[in-house]
Formats: structure tokens, sequence, C-alpha cells
């Protein structure tokens, strides 16, 4: 950290960039917080022109999940432009950097191979698309739950890292939502997509460490 006379002598810069590799997307916001601190008196952009994971255990769902949540997490902290970190890679880097690209080779096949999180990341941009302000509804110890809004309407995302998952009732004014999913599974490349009814002012849906995306629908 800078010392509080040598802050404002930094100032004399466009954006300030940070690279995001942290173990836990639930980092990405003390990240946020710790620049934001170095930046006391004036506001500079935030850019993270690098942001992947997993860092440690990969499996391709467990990308496709961080794909998600450090998007969000980051945009809702404060973060203004997010880059995931590689879209293919450069056979000379190690394996952790390997397994947080999107795309990835088979051995004798030169093509490149679209990942689970390629085809989450796909979805979360047009999900997002439209919906510039992010914020946080979160209950921590139980769901995570954020509020996407602009010009294309009201999108939510929502989780939990609670052991057994968590019965989020959201409170909606519409007849029905729609669920999406993300893509998880190596052999899938669309979401499955379901609707609910509500019911007594509230729709129910079973979180789990996978984030969905939730739409209010008009009419029947």
């Amino acid at each position: 950290m800078f010392p509080a006379e040598e802050r404002l002598a930094h100032a004399d810069y466009e954006i300030a960039d940070f690279h995001s590799y942290t173990i836990s997307p639930d980092l990405v916001a003390a990240q946020v917080r710790w620049m934001q601190d170095q930046m006391v008196g004036y506001r500079k952009p935030l850019w993270s022109l690098e942001c992947a994971g997993p860092m440690a255990d990969y499996t391709p769902g467990e990308q496709s999940r961080q794909v998600v949540k450090r998007y969000v997490m980051g945009l809702a902290a404060g973060v203004d432009a997010i880059f995931w970190g590689s879209l293919v890679t450069l056979p000379h880097w190690p394996q952790t950097f390997l397994d947080t690209a999107l795309t990835a080779t088979k051995p004798g096949d030169s093509a490149w191979q679209r990942k689970p999180a390629f085809h989450t990341y796909r979805l979360m941009t047009q999900k997002l698309s439209g919906r510039a302000e992010i914020r946080d509804e979160s209950a921590p110890s139980r769901y995570r739950l954020f509020r996407c809004s602009g010009g294309s309407g009201e999108c939510r995302v929502a989780w939990s890292d609670a052991p057994s998952g968590y019965r989020l009732a959201l409170p909606c004014s519409a007849p029905r939502a729609r669920i999406t999913a993300i893509v998880e599974r190596p052999d899938a490349t669309r979401p499955e997509v379901t609707e609910a009814d509500v019911t007594d002012g509230s729709v129910a849906i079973a979180l789990t460490a996978s984030p969905v995306f939730i739409e209010v629908l008009s009419s029947k």
C-alpha cells in the first residue's frame, strides 16, 4: 500500500488495472477494495485486464461456475471492465494457466475445443448486455443474489455456496419466471432453460453452487 502522502502522486494515469487470479472468487471484492484504498481523493476507471480461475482443483464445471462468479462479484464491487485471462494458450504455460483458458486442444489434434466455460461466458455476456447496473442483494451465509438492470430490463444471478444449497423464495410480481442454468458438462453446448410458476407472490428456486440467471416473464 502506498503511504498516504504518496497516493496523490500516483494520480497521473487514466486507468488502474489489477490481475485477479485469486483462489476463491469471493476474494475479488477484497482486491477491489484494496485498489480503491490506493485512490483516495480521486476516481479512476478500475479494470481487471486478466481475471481467471480456478487456480486449484480444476474441473470443467468449476471453471464454468467461476466465470460467472468472478464477473458478477467484480462488477458489483465496482470494477468497470473485466477481461478473462485467455481464450487460447501457449504450450510453455504452466498447467494452472492452461486450465483457465476457455478453449483447449486434445493430444494429436491442433483444433481448439470449446470448454463448457466458453459457452457459459457467451451466455453471461448475453444476459448482462444492456444491464450495466449490478447490485448485490446477497445473504452471504445462505445465498448470493445480484440484481442486474438497465435498458434491457432486469435479470438476477443467484447461487448458494452453502453445503446443502438453499431454497430461495424470490419475490416476483409476474406470473412466471425463466431460469437459465450455466453450461458445465463437456458434452453440452447450450444452457438448460426452465420456467417456474409464481405462487403467493414469489418463485421458489433451489440454488446450488452453480449460478443461474433468473428473468421474470410478463405473461403465461
